[in-house]
C-alpha cells in the first residue's frame, strides 16, 4: 500500500469514527480501498491498530469513537467478528447496554452506504466461529437480528439459506456416494464444517450417534424461530427434540412425524410421558424400563422437581387443544368447556370413584382382613391416579366431596387431566340420546324454568373406566414388583425358596452324603423370620448338586423365563443380577395371580398359601435324578 492511499484511508476512517454525522464520501473511500487488491488484510489491520483497535479489544476500553472503530473493523475484516462480539459482551437475558446502543446507531447510519455484497461475505466466517465456540448463539442472534438498526441483518436470510442448501446436498447425495460427497459437492460453508455430520450420517439417522458440536447452531436457529433447522440440529446433537419445539415443528409441517432434510425428528419425552406410553406395552417391557422410574415417583411423593411437572402440564395436548377452541385462543387462562368431547367434572366423579371402588373391592377378597391393610390398599390405588393422569396436583379426596364444595380451579384441573388422558388413548366420549326431557338447571317447586329443559342423554363411561382400571392395575403391579426386589422382601423370598429346597431334601431322603449332619438341615429350616436388614441365610454346604436341581425345578414351576441362566449360588448372594431378580419377582407375582390371590406381592412369604402350593407342586414332582432339568 502506497503512502498516499494509506493517508486517504486514515483520514476517511477518522471522519467516520469521530463524527456522529457520517459523510458518504468518507465511506466511499473505505469501499474503494476494499476493492483495491493492493491493500492486504494486514494493511487494514495495521490501519485499525494505529487508531487504537487492538488496545480497545485487549483492555476492554469503550468510548463512542472506539465502538464505531471496532464496528467498522468488523465490516472491513469479517474474520474479526468473534472479537467484535466478545468485546461488546452480548449476554442472554440482559438488556442492551449503552455500548451496544451506540454500535446499533452507528450501524443504522452506515447501513445504506456500505455495500451489501461486502456484508454478505462475512457469512463464511460466522458458522465456523459459532461451532468452535468463538461466537455464542446469543451473540450471533444479536448480530443477525432483523430490523432497521443492524447492518448484518442483510446476511440473516442468506445465512439460513446457505445452511439449508448444504443440508439438502447432504440428504440428497449421501446415500449415493458417502465416501466422495465432501469432495464432489460444493458446499456454501465448505465441507469441513459438515464433515462430522457427513461421516456419521447413517448412525445419526439411527439415533446411535450424537454430533454435539452442532448444538450451538440448534440454539441459534431456535432463537431465530427457524423451527425446522432448530429441530434438525437438536436431533443430531441430542438425538431428541424438546416437546415445545416439536409441537411448533408439527404445526409448521402439519404432520405428526416431521422429516427435515431426510432426518426423522423424534420428540424427547419427560419421564412421566415415558411411563404413560409404556403402560400400553407388554409387562416385560414395562417392568424393564418403567418400574425404576415409577418407584422413584411413587416413593418421593409422586415427583421430584415441580418445575418440570409445571412445564409438562402447561404444554399438554389437552390444554393446547382447549386453548385453541376457546373464545380467545391466545389466552390459555380462558378455556371454554362445552362438554361435547370431554367429560364434565360430575362425569369424572362418577367414573373414577366407581373404578377405584371396583379395584378396591377386588382387593378386599384377600384372606388378610386387617382394616389397616385394606385402608393401605385403597390409598395405594388412589395414589396411582396422579401418575396415570399426569398431574401431581390431583387429589382423590376432591372427587369424594359434593359438587358445591369444590373450587372451580380444582374441577378444571381434573377436566384437563382426564381430557389429556382421553386424547392420549383415543377414548371418545359416547353420548346416547334417550327418550324424554330433563331439567338442566334449578327447578322451583318441582317446575323447570323456561329454556332449562333438555333432551335426556346417556353417557357411556365404559371406555374410560376400562382403561383406567387396566392402568391402575398395571402401575400397582410395577410398584409391587419393585418392592419385592427390595432387600427386606427379597430376603423373605430367598428364605422361602431355601426352605422348600431343604424341606424337600429332608422329606425325600435326597441326602447323598452319609456324613451330613441332620441337625444342620433342621436348623436351616427353622423359623428365623427374615429381618428388615435382610441378613444372609446360612445354609449347609452339602447336597450342592441336589439343591441346584431343586432350585431349577422351583424356577421352572414359577415359569421364570430363561431360568437356567440363574444360578443357585448367585441367588443366595448379592451377586445376583437385577434382571434375574426382576424375572423371579415378576414370575412370583404371576404365580400368585394364578392362585387367585387378590393381593399379589411379587415375593414369597413362607407362611402364605402361595408358598404352600409351590411347596406341594415341588414335592409331587419328586423324586428326581441328579441330572440337569
Amino acid at each position: 500500500m502506497n503512502p498516499e492511499t494509506q493517508t486517504s484511508l486514515k483520514v476517511a476512517m477518522r471522519k467516520i469514527i469521530h463524527s456522529s454525522q457520517i459523510k458518504p464520501e468518507a465511506v466511499e473511500v473505505i469501499v474503494s480501498g476494499l476493492q483495491n487488491s493492493e491493500i492486504s488484510a494486514e494493511d487494514w489491520e495495521d490501519l485499525f491498530n494505529r487508531e487504537g483497535a487492538n488496545i480497545a479489544i485487549k483492555q476492554k476500553v469503550y468510548s463512542p469513537q472506539l465502538i464505531r472503530l471496532i464496528t467498522l473493523r468488523a465490516l472491513v475484516l469479517p474474520k474479526t467478528l468473534p472479537e467484535f462480539l466478545g468485546w461488546l459482551e452480548i449476554q442472554p437475558g440482559k438488556k442492551v447496554n449503552q455500548n451496544q446502543i451506540v454500535c446499533l446507531q452507528f450501524q443504522q447510519t452506515i447501513k445504506e452506504l456500505f455495500p451489501r455484497e461486502k456484508v454478505l461475505e462475512s457469512i463464511g466466517y460466522l458458522l465456523p466461529s459459532l461451532l468452535n465456540g468463538k461466537i455464542s448463539p446469543d451473540g450471533l442472534s444479536w448480530l443477525l437480528q432483523k430490523g432497521d438498526n443492524s447492518i448484518w441483518s442483510y446476511a440473516q436470510e442468506q445465512f439460513i439459506h446457505n445452511i439449508k442448501y448444504d443440508l439438502l446436498l447432504i440428504g440428497d447425495h449421501h446415500p449415493k456416494s458417502k465416501e466422495n460427497i465432501s469432495h464432489q459437492t460444493s458446499f456454501k460453508f465448505g465441507s469441513q464444517v459438515w464433515n462430522q455430520l457427513i461421516t456419521s450420517w447413517q448412525d445419526i439417522k439411527k439415533g446411535n450417534y450424537k454430533c454435539q458440536q452442532y448444538r450451538p447452531l440448534a440454539q441459534f436457529c431456535e432463537q431465530l424461530q427457524e423451527y425446522d433447522l432448530a429441530a434438525y440440529f437438536y436431533q443430531i446433537s441430542n438425538s431428541k427434540v424438546g416437546k415445545k419445539l416439536f409441537v411448533q415443528l408439527c404445526l409448521l409441517k402439519n404432520c405428526e412425524s416431521p422429516v427435515v432434510f431426510g432426518l426423522t425428528i423424534q420428540k424427547r419425552k419427560p419421564p412421566i410421558d415415558v411411563i404413560i406410553n409404556v403402560l400400553n406395552q407388554d409387562v416385560d417391557m414395562k417392568i424393564l424400563y418403567v418400574a425404576p422410574i415409577s418407584l422413584l415417583i411413587l416413593g418421593s411423593g409422586w415427583f421430584v422437581g415441580s418445575r418440570t411437572w409445571h412445564s409438562y402440564i402447561n404444554t399438554s395436548e389437552a390444554k393446547e387443544y382447549l386453548c385453541k377452541q376457546s373464545v380467545n385462543g391466545r389466552d390459555c387462562s380462558v378455556i371454554v368447556f362445552d362438554g361435547k368431547d370431554h367429560y364434565s367434572f360430575q362425569d369424572i366423579q362418577t367414573a373414577i370413584t366407581k373404578v377405584v371402588d371396583e379395584v378396591w373391592q377386588g382387593k378386599q377378597k384377600s384372606k388378610l382382613k386387617s382394616k389397616v391393610k385394606n385402608s393401605n390398599m385403597q390409598e395405594k390405588i388412589t395414589r396411582t391416579l396422579p401418575l396415570i393422569l399426569a398431574d401431581k396436583t390431583l387429589k382423590y379426596k376432591d372427587l369424594q366431596l359434593s359438587t358445591g364444595k369444590i373450587e372451580p380451579k380444582i374441577e378444571r384441573q381434573w377436566i384437563i387431566a382426564v381430557y389429556n388422558y382421553q386424547l392420549k388413548h383415543k377414548l371418545q366420549k359416547k353420548i346416547t340420546p334417550q327418550k324424554g326431557e330433563e331439567c338442566k338447571g334449578s327447578n322451583i317447586f318441582g317446575l323447570c324454568l323456561l329454556g332449562e329443559k333438555v333432551k335426556k342423554i346417556s353417557i357411556d363411561y365404559s371406555p374410560l373406566e376400562k382403561r383406567l382400571k387396566a392402568d391402575i392395575n398395571k402401575v400397582m403391579t410395577l410398584t409391587a414388583i419393585n418392592e419385592a426386589m427390595e432387600k427386606r422382601y427379597w430376603s423373605a423370598t430367598k428364605y422361602a425358596i431355601n426352605t422348600i429346597i431343604l424341606t424337600t431334601i429332608k422329606n425325600n431322603n435326597l441326602d447323598n452324603n452319609p456324613d451330613s449332619n441332620p441337625e444342620k438341615n433342621k436348623s436351616a429350616i427353622s423359623d428365623p423370620k427374615p429381618s428388615a436388614e435382610g441378613e444372609s441365610i446360612k445354609l449347609p454346604e452339602e447336597q450342592t448338586l441336589t439343591k441346584d436341581l431343586i432350585f431349577e425345578l422351583i424356577l421352572k414351576n414359577l415359569d421364570v423365563k430363561q431360568y437356567k441362566s440363574i444360578k443357585y449360588g448367585d441367588f443366595n448372594t448379592d451377586k445376583i443380577q437385577q434382571t434375574h431378580k426382576r424375572r423371579i419377582a415378576q414370575s412370583i407375582y404371576k404365580f400368585q395371580e394364578s392362585q387367585k390371590n387378590p393381593q399379589p406381592t411379587g415375593y414369597l412369604d413362607y407362611k402364605s398359601a402361595d408358598f404352600g402350593e409351590l411347596k406341594r407342586k415341588i414335592s409331587e414332582q419328586l423324586p428326581i435324578s441328579n441330572t440337569p432339568l
